[in-house]
């Protein structure tokens, strides 16, 4: 015989208890955070509050289960309550342990249909509306359901107990609190299944108070929604995606399997899953041995310091190496400047301040209407202060680079640069074939970069009527541009400075023409090469990003 109070059963009150627990935390939880979408934590308590009000409604529905439904139905409110808090519950988990960034909409829906589906069944066999010969077929249906659901929830509760074992600043059993309430309904219902120490009706009810008695334990004694061990592997995470450097995680078969921010930014969001030599050209042995590796990248051609970690757990056993890429292209075009200026600057002035004395000697010496040694010293003063008009215009482009407000057209630019760099069109027979490409760089290095090379070939050859090329393609990097002449071509020393990236006492360029231009071109993320021209000269190419 059943005592009842008031026509309600001891279980069923006992069930309204766990409710109105569960329901008090819901709102003393609401209450104190405000729900404001700002606040710190907010994205722990909203799934919280979906968890204990969902609680909530499946404790209300247990006397009208345990009124019209069988012992089964009682038996099984345990597990419907694991599946009907499944959802909000594993994302509280989830974000928990600083895994949130699974959590998206997409996902979220199909779990809540996978959820809703399984509860449907439920009530279905509940109201008795599925015919017989289908409750077979519902029940092998609803078994698959609630594996996947178990799967999940299971896995989202081994993510949060290894998370607050790995972080110090919480203990196991801030995690423990978390996934108890899963626990206790999990255990219940396999209770029910193979235990007869108590009704089932019994069992059911106290199940259920146990579980809400945990929601404000683990807020009031445990903090968890204020405490958590994603503010470790968030913080970790934020350092390394905030960093200026590109940053890889490689793993031991030398597959990327995670990036930055800045990683992404230069060689593209799909770089996970893909090999290393793949994405930099290069392997880990030639990233350890180089102090500097050139790339190009999404953002143009950049030179890198690389620095190489390997990555172990706690016991030292090795999971694959980090690689840190350092952007030193404007360290090093600084450094290659103050090294070129220095010797050339030495260079020229001492040899031409010997040449200007030996010169005013002889001047003094000779018959006073003689001016060819006054005019050497006219012509070597001009060349200086020409050296130093060039070293003041380089480092004031360098210094005060652009920002373009707006794409232009290359062909604008080009054309523009060589018909101000020609000293006449009668002179020189010049071809400017560009397309009609928009670059966003900027313009005033772009224009010294062509204008120099336009410049030089014009200077340095001895034709009666100099020919120069300016031709201009697109590339899966940007733009190529190719400045040909058909003169007797660029000194071999210049070539080998340029090429090597700093002055050497037996190669070194004589003017800073060509520094300056290489100087730009690595500025503006391009590169500068050299070939022979079909015309017979020199050909200097220039790789481009077009912004």
């Amino acid at each position: 015989m059943t005592v009842t109070v008031l026509g309600v059963s001891p279980t069923a009150l006992i069930a309204v208890l766990a409710a109105a627990v569960s329901g008090w935390t819901a709102v003393v939880v609401a209450r104190s955070s405000g729900l404001r979408s700002g606040e710190e934590f907010s994205d722990l308590v909203v799934p919280f509050l979906g968890t204990t009000v969902t609680f909530t409604a499946v404790a209300l529905a247990y006397p009208i289960v345990e009124r019209i439904g069988s012992t089964a139905a009682v038996g099984g409110v345990p597990l419907m309550a694991l599946v009907a808090v499944s959802v909000p519950w594993t994302v509280f988990a989830l974000r928990y342990a600083g895994r949130g960034a699974v959590v998206t909409p997409p996902r979220v829906s199909v779990a809540i249909l996978l959820a809703a589906s399984m509860l449907g069944v439920f009530g279905s066999e509940l109201t008795g509306i599925i015919p017989e010969g289908w409750l077979s077929v519902t029940s092998f249906v609803g078994s698959l359901l609630v594996l996947g659901i178990l799967a999940a929830v299971l896995t989202a509760g081994g993510i949060v107990l290894v998370s607050t074992y790995r972080h110090g600043g919480t203990s196991l059993t801030n995690g423990g609190s978390v996934v108890s309430p899963i626990v206790f309904l999990l255990l219940g219902s396999q209770a029910n299944a193979i235990l007869n120490l108590l009704s089932t009706a019994g069992l059911t009810s106290l199940t259920l108070l146990a579980t809400a008695a945990l929601f404000p334990l683990s807020v009031r004694r445990y903090d968890v929604l204020t405490r958590r061990p994603a503010t470790g592997a968030l913080g970790e995470r934020a350092v390394v995606d905030t960093m200026s450097e590109a940053f890889l995680v490689v793993d031991r078969d030398g597959s990327v399997i995670r990036t930055n921010q800045q990683g992404e930014h230069l060689f593209g969001a799909d770089i996970v899953g893909m090999e290393l030599d793949d994405v930099l050209d290069v392997g880990l042995d030639t990233l350890r041995e180089r102090e500097t590796v050139e790339q190009w990248t999404d953002q143009g051609y950049r030179r890198f310091d690389p620095r190489v970690s390997t990555l172990t757990d706690r016991r030292g056993h090795e999971l694959g190496r980090t690689v840190t890429l350092l952007d030193v292209t404007g360290r090093e075009i600084k450094r290659q400047r103050i090294e070129v200026l220095n010797r050339i600057l030495r260079h020229n002035i001492r040899n031409d301040l010997s040449v200007i004395g030996a010169r005013a000697e002889a001047a003094i010496e000779a018959d006073t209407s003689d001016h060819e040694h006054l005019d050497t010293i006219v012509d070597i003063a001009a060349e200086l202060e020409a050296l130093s008009t060039n070293a003041r215009r380089i480092e004031t482009l360098m210094d005060e680079r652009e920002s373009p407000t707006e794409p232009q057209a290359l062909d604008g630019i080009v054309t523009s640069v060589v018909e101000e760099a020609i000293p006449g069109p009668d002179r020189v027979d010049t071809t400017v074939s560009v397309p009609g490409v928009s670059v966003s760089l900027d313009p005033a290095l772009l224009r010294y970069a062509v204008s120099n090379l336009v410049e030089n070939a014009v200077e340095h050859n001895d034709a009666e009527r100099p020919t120069v090329e300016v031709r201009g393609t697109e590339t899966p990097e940007g733009i190529r541009v190719v400045v040909a002449d058909d003169g007797p071509g660029i000194p071999a020393a210049e070539r080998s400075a340029i090429e090597g990236g700093g002055e050497e006492p037996h190669d070194h360029a004589s003017s800073l023409g060509l520094w300056g231009t290489s100087w730009a071109v690595q500025a503006l993320g391009g590169e500068l090469s050299f070939d022979e021209s079909e015309l017979g000269g020199a050909a200097v190419i220039l790789a481009l990003p077009s912004s």
